[in-house]
C-alpha cells in the first residue's frame, strides 16, 4: 500500500481529524493509500485536487476514508463522497457525503449520518450532523443534528447497572449537543426510556447531573401515572427518578389519585412514589383568582391553597389539604363532580335581563342548593383524607389494574374553623317498627335524615363508603333533620324525640 504525503489532501483531511479528536497535528496524519489523483490550478497558487478512494491515516489512531475526495484550496474546504467514515480511539462517525470548512473548524456530514461512541453509551443518528469543533473560552465541540426525525441514544451517566443500563432514546426535529454534558432538543420531542415516557415541544438535558426538563405541553408517563404541564422537571442521577415537578396548570393522573394545582412535586423511592405536594395556581379566567390545588382519590374530591399526599412505599395512606381545605365523599364508586363556574363580576349598565332569565337563574341556585347534600362534606382551615389498602400493594414497577378500587376511604378529619354535612340512613330496627320486611329495599338518599355540624374539629368515621360516627371536639353546635316518615309498610311518621335518638347524630367532646 503506498504511503503519500499529498498537503493539497492531508491538511484539509488533517483539519478534520482536528474537529473530532482535537489534537491531530499536520505532522502526524499520511493520506495512506488512493486510486487515482488528478490536481488543476485554477488561479495561481489555488489549486483543485481530486483523489478516488482516499483513506489518511493518523498515527494516533485516526482514520479517515471516503469513495473520492474534492479539495478546495481557495474556499479551505475539503468535500468527500460516498462511504463517508471517520474513526479515533472513541468514537466512529459515517454518512454518505461530509464537507470539512477549515476556517469554520466545521464538518458537515449528509445522509443517513450517524456518530457512535465506540464502548456503545452514545449514537446520535439525523439526516444532516453538523458538528464544530471546540471554540471559545469553554472548547467545547457542538453538534447539531437535524432532517426527519434525529435520534440520540445515550446511556445514563455513572449509572449502577453499568453496560447494562437501557439507554435514553430521544427524538426530535432537532437535537444539540453542547460537549459532552448537555443536550437540547426542539420541535415534536419524546423521551423513552423503559416505562418512563415523556414529550414536550423542546427539551435541555444535563446528563452529568441528570436533570431533565420538558418546556411547553410537557407531558410525562410512568408505568400507570400521567403527569402534564407547561413545564416538567426530572432529577434522574443515575437514571432513576427521585423527583418530579410540573409546573403551570399542572395535572397529575392516575388510578388512584388525580391531582391538579399550578405545581406539583412528585417525591420517589426506589421507583415508587412516596410524596406529592400540590399548591395553587393563577386562573385562567382572567379575574386573578387562584385556581385552587384539588385532588380526587378513592371516593374523595378534595380542595385547598395546598395539598399534600403521603404514600410511603408507594401505598397511599393520607390527602391533607390546607387553606379553605373542602373535602366531600363521593363513595366508593363516586366521580369526580365538575367544578363550578365562576360568573365574571361587575355592573350589568343597568339593562333588563332577558325574558326567562331570572326564572332560569332562581332554578339554576335551587339546583346547586340540592346539590351540596347530594355527597357528605366537611371544611376547615385543613381537612386530612386516610385510605386503607384493600389489596397488597403491587412489586415494584407493577401498575395495578386502572379500573379497580385499590384503597378505601376510612377518615375525614378536619382542623379548625370545621363544618360538615352529612346524611345518615335510618336504623334497621327502625325499618322492622314500620313493619318491613328484611328483603324490602333501603330508602333513596334523599330520605335520609340530614346533619350539619360546626365545631372546632370533627372527625368523620367512614364504613362502606359511608359515615358511621362523628367526632366533634370544642365549640360544638348544630342542626339534625329527618325526613317526616320513615320507610316501611305503615308509613309511620317518627317524632321529634325519635329524632333526637337517630345513630347519625355526633358524640361530641368538650373543648380543650
Amino acid at each position: 500500500m503506498r504511503r503519500v504525503r499529498t498537503p493539497a489532501l492531508v491538511a484539509p483531511a488533517l483539519f478534520a481529524a482536528t474537529a473530532l479528536a482535537g489534537q491531530t497535528t499536520a505532522d502526524e496524519c499520511d493520506m495512506e493509500s488512493f486510486r487515482t489523483l488528478s490536481s488543476r490550478e485554477t488561479v495561481i497558487g489555488q489549486r483543485v485536487t481530486w483523489v478516488g478512494s482516499p483513506e489518511v491515516a493518523c498515527t494516533d489512531g485516526v482514520r479517515i476514508r471516503a469513495d473520492s475526495a474534492v479539495v478546495w484550496e481557495a474556499d479551505e474546504r475539503t468535500e468527500f463522497y460516498g462511504g463517508f467514515r471517520y474513526l479515533d480511539s472513541e468514537r466512529e462517525l459515517e454518512a454518505d457525503t461530509a464537507d470539512y470548512f477549515q476556517r469554520e473548524g466545521r464538518l458537515l456530514a449528509r445522509g443517513n449520518a450517524e456518530l457512535r461512541t465506540l464502548d456503545g453509551a452514545t449514537v446520535v443518528r439525523g439526516d444532516t450532523l453538523d458538528l464544530y469543533e471546540g471554540t471559545g473560552g469553554s472548547g467545547q465541540e457542538r453538534l447539531e443534528a437535524s432532517g426527519r426525525r434525529a435520534l440520540a441514544l445515550m446511556a445514563p451517566a455513572d449509572s449502577s447497572a453499568g453496560a447494562e443500563a437501557a439507554p435514553y432514546e430521544v427524538l426530535a426535529d432537532r437535537l444539540r449537543f453542547e460537549g459532552e454534558r448537555f443536550l437540547f432538543a426542539e420541535g415534536n420531542v419524546a423521551v423513552e426510556r423503559d416505562s418512563l415516557y415523556a414529550a414536550a415541544r423542546s427539551l435541555s438535558f444535563d446528563r452529568e447531573l441528570g436533570t431533565l426538563v420538558l418546556l411547553e405541553e410537557a407531558r410525562v408517563e410512568s408505568g400507570a401515572t400521567e403527569t402534564i404541564g407547561q413545564r416538567i422537571t426530572l432529577e434522574l442521577p443515575e437514571g432513576e427518578i427521585t423527583t418530579m415537578e410540573a409546573e403551570e396548570k399542572a395535572a397529575l393522573l392516575s388510578g388512584d389519585l388525580d391531582l391538579s394545582g399550578g405545581w406539583i412535586e412528585v417525591e420517589f423511592d426506589s421507583g415508587s412514589v412516596s410524596y406529592i405536594t400540590v399548591t395553587e395556581g393563577d386562573s385562567s379566567d382572567g379575574e386573578g383568582v387562584p385556581e385552587q390545588a384539588a385532588a380526587f382519590a378513592q371516593g374523595l374530591f378534595l380542595t385547598g391553597n395546598s395539598i399534600e399526599v403521603d404514600a410511603p412505599g408507594g401505598v397511599l395512606a393520607s390527602v391533607r389539604a390546607e387553606g379553605a381545605a373542602r373535602g366531600e365523599s363521593l363513595g366508593p364508586e363516586g366521580e369526580r363532580p365538575p367544578r363550578p363556574e365562576t360568573s365574571p363580576g361587575g355592573d350589568t349598565g343597568g339593562d333588563a335581563l332577558p325574558e326567562g332569565a331570572e326564572e332560569a337563574e332562581e332554578e339554576a341556585e335551587a339546583d346547586q342548593l340540592l346539590g351540596i347534600l347530594d355527597h357528605d362534606w366537611i371544611e376547615g382551615d385543613a381537612v386530612v383524607g386516610s385510605f386503607d389498602s384493600l389489596d397488597p400493594p403491587p412489586e415494584a414497577g407493577e401498575a395495578p389494574p386502572a379500573e379497580e378500587a385499590q384503597y378505601v376511604l376510612t377518615q375525614l378529619h378536619a382542623e379548625g374553623n370545621a363544618r360538615t354535612l352529612y346524611r345518615s340512613p335510618p336504623e334497621a330496627a327502625g325499618a322492622e317498627e314500620a313493619g318491613s320486611t328484611p328483603d324490602e329495599p333501603p330508602p333513596e338518599r334523599s330520605e335520609w335524615g340530614i346533619s350539619y355540624l360546626v365545631a372546632n374539629e370533627i372527625r368523620l368515621l367512614f364504613a362502606g363508603g359511608q359515615v358511621e360516627e362523628v367526632i366533634a371536639v370544642g365549640g360544638v353546635s348544630g342542626l339534625q333533620l329527618e325526613p317526616e316518615a320513615t320507610f316501611g309498610a305503615g308509613g309511620d311518621e317518627s317524632s321529634p324525640e325519635d329524632a333526637a335518638e337517630e345513630p347519625g347524630a355526633p358524640s361530641t367532646e368538650p373543648g380543650p
